[in-house]
């Protein structure tokens, strides 16, 4: 294992430049080509192992120069730190990822840069938080822990104008399947885009400050509040009850928002669940194979499910994990495009889930 005395303070993200896709830090955490590659990234991979497995973070190996798991089922399977250092060994052009979301009485967390700002958003955030903290090609990425009870409360952030340039992954569970959903992040140091995650802090990972906390607690209840009266709309439009509320939306206040709410996100996780089955129908796409063919299909899946238009990259990036080679963001916006034009406004797929969804509700439902 590897002494982490040579490594910088919890401070020197803010002094570092920000990385440019195959640019190199010099740290020991990211080894270089050459003699000794394999041996010297092999042991980098075991105290990562070491030191995350250590504090009972969830790890796997990913497939070289990418963030695709190497292995089916990694959300749920977990693998024993000492048979994956043993793979890694052997097989150390592999990435390494941890699982983000519920452990036992806390969720793990991720912090990370993600545009411009996002340095100045993640200090105004955290303040001297020391944590498991590392750079990648976009910029800093810090681990944090959450209470359970308020993690459960807490909404994804990415590049919203109250974090400008900051993404916050919370993670999950997967009520349909009764495991954790699959988020990851990738541990240094995995190498994607050309460029090797480095290890900038290794102190044990923190609570996140009861500030931040607070501070996420507050954008998340006011983006339930703009979801639950969005739904209410929804509602008044269609002329029909949604969600136990009259047509009108009358009398709603913000508990009724919601339970709106709460609802909606049922929905939205069934819907999610019946895309994701298309998307194993259609399998993977993958090149000079018919790739493009089934890219579209994901895509036009996507489309017909009524998946809100905001909502809909997030789908189909979960499709493009599997996809070899992966897609780039520009190339899945596209597909996205073309799909739309050629569902259309025809929702049969949508209203044929909303159907099925009511049912096993147990209770009639109007509102889409």
């Amino acid at each position: 294992m590897q002494d982490a005395s040579d490594l910088p303070d919890a401070t020197a993200w803010k002094a570092a430049p920000t990385p440019a896709p195959g640019a190199s830090l010099g740290s020991p955490r990211e080894p270089e080509r050459g003699p000794g590659h394999r041996s010297r990234r092999a042991a980098a991979h075991a105290w990562s192992i070491d030191y995350l497995a250590g504090q009972g973070i969830e790890l796997h190996a990913t497939r070289p120069e990418s963030k695709l798991p190497a292995q089916a089922g990694w959300a749920s399977a977990g693998r024993d730190p000492a048979e994956l250092r043993d793979v890694l060994r052997v097989f150390p052009e592999l990435g390494l990822a941890g699982r983000l979301g519920p452990y036992r009485d806390r969720w793990l967390i991720e912090v990370e840069v993600d545009g411009p700002g996002g340095r100045e958003s993640a200090e105004g955030l955290l303040g001297p938080l020391r944590t498991a903290c590392w750079l990648s090609s976009r910029g800093p990425h810090w681990l944090a822990w959450v209470p359970e009870l308020h993690a459960r409360l807490l909404r994804p952030v990415k590049n919203h104008p109250a974090f400008p340039g900051l993404e916050v992954r919370i993670g999950g569970w997967n009520a349909r399947l009764g495991r954790p959903k699959g988020v990851q992040f990738c541990v240094p140091p995995t190498a994607t885009g050309g460029f090797a995650r480095t290890w900038v802090d290794a102190s044990p990972v923190a609570w996140l400050p009861d500030a931040a906390l607070v501070r996420l607690l507050g954008f998340s209840a006011a983006q339930t509040r703009s979801a639950g009266e969005r739904a209410v709309g929804v509602a008044a439009r269609e002329g029909g009850a949604a969600y136990g509320h009259d047509a009108g939306g009358r009398g709603v206040d913000f508990e009724a928002a919601e339970e709106v709410d709460e609802d909606d996100a049922e929905w939205i996780e069934y819907r999610r669940g019946r895309v994701l089955e298309d998307f194993a129908r259609i399998g993977p796409a993958i090149s000079g194979a018919g790739g493009h063919d089934a890219t579209f299909a994901a895509a036009c899946a996507v489309v017909e499910a009524g998946v809100p238009e905001d909502d809909q990259m997030e789908f189909l990036e979960a499709y493009n994990l599997d996809c070899d080679p992966e897609w780039s963001a520009q190339e899945l916006e596209h597909k996205l495009e073309d799909a739309r034009i050629r569902v259309g406004d025809v929702r049969r797929k949508r209203d044929r889930l909303w159907r099925a969804f009511a049912s096993r509700k147990g209770r009639p439902r109007t509102g889409l």
